[in-house]
C-alpha cells in the first residue's frame, strides 16, 4: 500500500534536506561537531535512548560512509530522518529555500506516482540551494564543485 501523499511529501523532503547535509559534511568534516551537539541536546532531554544510539553509530561512520547512509533509501532510515541530529549541520532557517525544497519534494511525489522516479535533483537545482544558504564559516564555492 503506497503511503498518503503527505507522508510521502514529508519523506521525500527530509532526504533531500540530508543531501545537501551529506554534500555539506564531504566539504567540510568538521561540520560534524554540530550534529553531535545536536545529540548531546536530545540525549539530555530525555529523548529515546535506542533512537539516539543508532544515531551515535551513524555520526561515528567515517565521512564518506555517513553521507551514503543518512541519503539511503530505507524505511529504517526514513524513520530516523523523522528525529536527525544533523539538521543543524547546514542552515534551513531560509523559508525561500525551503519552499523550493518543498515543491521539489511534491513534484517527485506526482512523478513517482506515474512511476517516473526522480532520485536526484539536477547539479543546477544543487547549485541554487548551496549558493541560497551555505553556512557562512563554510568556505566553499559551489561553482567549483563537480562531485
Amino acid at each position: 500500500m503506497a503511503k498518503p501523499y503527505t507522508v510521502a511529501c514529508s519523506d521525500r523532503y527530509k532526504l533531500m534536506m540530508h543531501r545537501i547535509i551529506a554534500r555539506a559534511l564531504r566539504r567540510d568534516p568538521s561540520l560534524l561537531a554540530r550534529g553531535w551537539t545536536a545529540l548531546e541536546r536530545q540525549k539530555s532531554r530525555g529523548e529515546d535512548s535506542f533512537r539516539i544510539q543508532e544515531w551515535a553509530e551513524i555520526l561515528s561512520l567515517p565521512i564518506p560512509e555517513l553521507a551514503r547512509k543518512i541519503i539511503e533509501r530505507s524505511e529504517n532510515m526514513e524513520r530516523l530522518r523523522l528525529s536527525s541530529p544533523l539538521y543543524f549541520v547546514v542552515d534551513f532557517t531560509d523559508l525561500d529555500l525551503r519552499r523550493r525544497l518543498i515543491a521539489k519534494a511534491k513534484r517527485g511525489i506526482v512523478y513517482e506516482r506515474r512511476a517516473i522516479f526522480v532520485e536526484e535533483l539536477s547539479d543546477e537545482d544543487l547549485r541554487l540551494i548551496a549558493k541560497a544558504r551555505v553556512p557562512e564559516d563554510l568556505d566553499w564555492d559551489p561553482e567549483a564543485d563537480q562531485s
